[in-house]
């Protein structure tokens, strides 16, 4: 009787994804010492309070765990923190003043403490939007589904009952930087058109309506 065992491509990988569910490494954040087993290393130092993000305002060189860095972009840039339930729409009411570059940061917490930077700037008369997930670990999961939309001007006709409306649905970026990811490579911004700003003169209000979703 043969008793060989034939090695192709597909055992190999089987014995090698056990051999690494056996092994145990240390979680590489500064401070926190957690030994976990491989194929759970990256979960944890995503969901790990102790990996470092850094600041969003340029010239700060300010890098710390995530609540650290929250209470720091509240305390010293006076950067306003909400707190947001998932799958729940919410306004924001933000005034942009014209002429002039204009940048505008919030910082939103979901209720499973993970933060988002919600970056609103002026793109000649138009307002850019994009929204960043703040987390050390560039792993997909868990997903985050956001979707931003803002309601243009009312109809001049009263006939005509529709308004339009610009909006985007998107999986949410994320980066340890939140403050240095080119809008190029954003996966969810939208471009809002200056007649959807509400107000007169130079000085009007972008009212941007936010839904985000935790997809596990």
């Amino acid at each position: 009787m043969d008793d060989t065992v034939e090695i192709n491509d597909r055992n190999l990988e089987i014995i090698a994804y056990n051999i690494a569910g056996m092994a145990q490494v240390m979680c590489s954040h500064d401070g926190c010492g957690v030994v976990v087993s491989y194929h759970e290393s990256i979960s944890h130092e995503n969901a790990c309070p102790h990996g470092r993000c850094t600041c969003t305002e340029p010239g700060c060189d300010f890098a710390a765990p995530l609540s650290a860095l929250v209470i720091h972009l509240a305390e010293a840039h006076s950067i306003q923190v909400h707190r947001m339930e998932y799958c729940m729409s919410r306004e924001f009411r933000v005034t942009m003043t014209r002429p002039g570059s204009l940048f505008r940061r919030i910082v939103i917490q979901g209720e499973d403490g993970s933060v988002f930077v919600l970056n609103i700037g002026v793109h000649g008369s138009d307002t850019v939007v994009s929204l960043v997930r703040v987390s050390v670990c560039t792993s997909t999961w868990p997903l985050y589904r956001v979707k931003m939309w803002a309601h243009g001007p009312p109809p001049s006709s009263k006939a005509d009952c529709k308004r339009d409306v610009v909006s985007m649905a998107a999986y949410a970026s994320s980066s340890a930087s939140p403050g240095a990811v080119p809008v190029e490579e954003l996966t969810s911004f939208l471009v809002v058109p200056g007649p959807y700003l509400v107000g007169d003169g130079s000085s009007k209000q972008l009212r941007l309506y936010i839904r985000i979703c935790k997809h596990m």
